[in-house]
């Protein structure tokens, strides 16, 4: 938290208190951990179920280490954050981000704002580098939810260190993740290069992504993407031309790691809980452990397959992985039917009120009867697993 912040009036002088006596909380009863002991804990600090895995650089020859110049960064964070009219307030907001990355919003203009939801009240930078929607709660009008998405070129800006204070002074209001990327710029172009890349993606040599998923493009200007996984995913990997991206600001070619949902929301609060000189290692390694490069022509299982000479190089620099992986979830009838009360039942009261009572109830019979034939095995498989335990129409 900066020690000085001009503050024009009452109100965001107690908003800026509030962020300091959060941020002094934090420093009390937030214990830091160094890299060695989050890997070695094998769980994160948030007590879920994400775990921790390290990955040896193994591959045919000794690495070579020929001049290969690496930065890493966070470019693009997307963070939801409760809001208050008298405590954490808009106007707030605002002077944390002019301090922290040179940018103001325009509060005179307000337009709503659409990012996977929907926000009546939005405002922008004038650059569009950061953007912000919110709600405000209809049975509390002082409270309310903030989407806050700050780009590449807002972060840019500022050094890790500094986003790490940030970050954590988010954290400690109640802010969750919902999108981080991690990029890492190869200044030498030797380690990612479209070769390299494409001849692994015509042989199918990675893993931990779907080799449908993958896509190689280039344009006549120099320029070529190669992805692996599908933006929707929440993980999703890729690989560009950051020269002719960015008309030659930053002459490199890109690495970048787009973590959603789970996986931003757990490596957001293990980033805030990590000592300062840990985060680059960590961010490096992060982004190191979402794609793995091998050498398939043997048919051998994927643990024993050799990785690519360029990939083990890379490895060797980066000194290993930092794989994230998240259980998959196991779904109960009585998860889903508190699914449906909470997040259904309101949109089948509006269906209802716009359909009629006779209508409604038609159109929700069809709806069952086209579900009904769409069934898999795993489906009749929860639902005898009910009956067996409760017995038929036991709630």
């Amino acid at each position: 938290m900066p020690k000085e912040v001009c503050v024009e009036s009452s109100v965001h002088r107690v908003f800026i208190l509030a962020w300091q006596k959060v941020l002094k909380k934090r420093d009390i009863s937030c214990k830091k951990l160094s890299l060695f002991q989050l890997i070695n804990s094998k769980t994160d600090v948030t007590n879920t179920s994400v775990f921790l895995m390290i990955s040896q650089s193994l591959s045919k020859h000794p690495p070579s280490l020929t001049g290969a110049i690496l930065q890493t960064s966070i470019d693009y964070l997307r963070l939801i954050l409760p809001i208050s009219r008298s405590e954490y307030t808009i106007e707030g907001l605002d002077i944390m981000l002019k301090e922290y990355f040179f940018v103001s919003l325009d509060l005179s203009e307000n337009k709503p704002y659409f990012c996977g939801r929907y926000f009546a009240n939005g405002h922008r930078s004038p650059d569009q580098s950061c953007v912000i929607g919110y709600n405000w709660d209809r049975v509390n009008p002082d409270k309310g939810e903030l989407m806050l998405t700050l780009s590449g070129t807002a972060l840019q800006r500022v050094k890790l260190p500094k986003l790490h204070l940030f970050c954590n002074i988010m954290f400690n209001i109640g802010a969750h993740c919902s999108r981080v990327d991690f990029a890492c710029d190869d200044y030498s172009k030797e380690l990612f290069s479209l070769k390299n890349l494409r001849d692994a993606s015509d042989s199918g040599n990675f893993s931990g992504s779907r080799a449908s998923s993958t896509t190689v493009k280039t344009s006549g200007d120099g320029g070529w993407l190669v992805t692996f996984g599908q933006r929707s995913n929440a993980r999703y990997c890729r690989f560009y031309n950051k020269s002719i991206e960015s008309k030659g600001v930053i002459d490199s070619h890109r690495f970048e790691v787009e973590y959603k949902n789970t996986y931003a929301s757990t490596i957001f609060a293990n980033f805030c809980s990590l000592e300062l000189d840990c985060l680059t290692d960590f961010a490096l390694r992060l982004v190191a452990g979402s794609i793995d490069f091998i050498d398939r022509q043997f048919g051998q299982p994927v643990a024993r397959c050799l990785r690519l000479d360029w990939w083990a190089n890379f490895l060797s620099i980066t000194g290993g992985a930092i794989a994230w992986a998240v259980p998959r979830i196991i779904r109960t009838i009585a998860k889903t039917v508190e699914w449906v009360e909470h997040k259904v039942a309101k949109s089948l009261i509006v269906i209802k009120k716009c359909f009629g009572t006779a209508g409604y109830h038609k159109w929700f019979a069809d709806v069952l009867t086209t579900a009904e034939a769409k069934l898999k095995s795993s489906h009749y498989s929860r639902i005898e697993n009910y009956k067996l335990e409760y017995g038929f129409y036991a709630k």
